[in-house]
């Protein structure tokens, strides 16, 4: 795992970060246990007009990394581990350069076999505590996933407002575009007035306002 705990340490010990190639090791172990479960128990490939196929019980699978961290929850754990990497960052470069405050690229922006980074799970998901934890940390948030599904589109889906305000306000490495474009073309403003869901699955003219008037102040647009 990339991120363990000493020896010495007792249930509540410190997370220890140990470097880069460990964490991208552990994303390759995870790549091959998720393929040989698919085979052994005949998962099926979902069909692939679905932009938001659930690939993340994976993650659930082989813990260690920040998309695991992310999927448990688990607030506290996260942030020893962004703080490691922190560390462990300021280490290997000049300590006084303001940038080092940000995490290698490496591993905040690690993605997996369909494109998704940490960030993309904690938009999916609602999280917007996480969501801030990371841009804080420097993920990037114009990064594509599959189907070109940016972080913005899934908060558009969600009709999560708070968590698309700090997408759209983020300017590392550079500001994300407000009308990028998915695969079919769809914008995320387009995806809330559309696709566009609360918590319970559900219409909400109510969020849906707040989303557009987000994403209008950012340049969004229906495309």
């Amino acid at each position: 795992s990339a991120v363990t705990r000493k020896p010495s340490d007792s249930a509540e010990g410190t997370c220890v970060f140990t470097s880069y190639r460990a964490f991208l090791e552990t994303d390759c172990f995870e790549v091959a246990i998720a393929k040989a479960l698919e085979q052994a128990h005949g998962y099926i490939q979902p069909p692939r007009e679905g932009l938001y196929l659930d690939k993340e019980w994976k993650h659930h699978v082989v813990l260690g990394t920040l998309h695991s961290f992310v999927l448990m929850r688990n607030v506290e754990l996260l942030a020893k581990a962004l703080n490691a990497a922190r560390d462990v960052r300021m280490q290997e470069t000049d300590k006084h350069a303001h940038e080092d405050l940000f995490i290698d690229p490496k591993i905040i922006d690690a993605e997996d076999e369909i494109g998704r980074t940490a960030l993309h799970y904690a938009c999916a998901k609602r999280a917007t505590g996480v969501v801030a934890q990371l841009v804080a940390a420097g993920a990037n948030c114009s990064i594509l996933a599959e189907h070109k599904i940016s972080p913005a589109h899934m908060c558009a889906r969600n009709l999560d407002a708070k968590s698309l305000s700090i997408i759209l306000a983020s300017v590392r490495p550079v500001r994300p575009n407000a009308n990028t474009a998915d695969v079919n073309a769809r914008t995320p403003m387009y995806i809330a007035a559309i696709d566009g869901r609360n918590v319970s699955g559900e219409h909400d003219s109510i969020l849906l306002g707040l989303c557009l008037a987000s994403l209008e102040a950012w340049g969004g647009d229906f495309g």
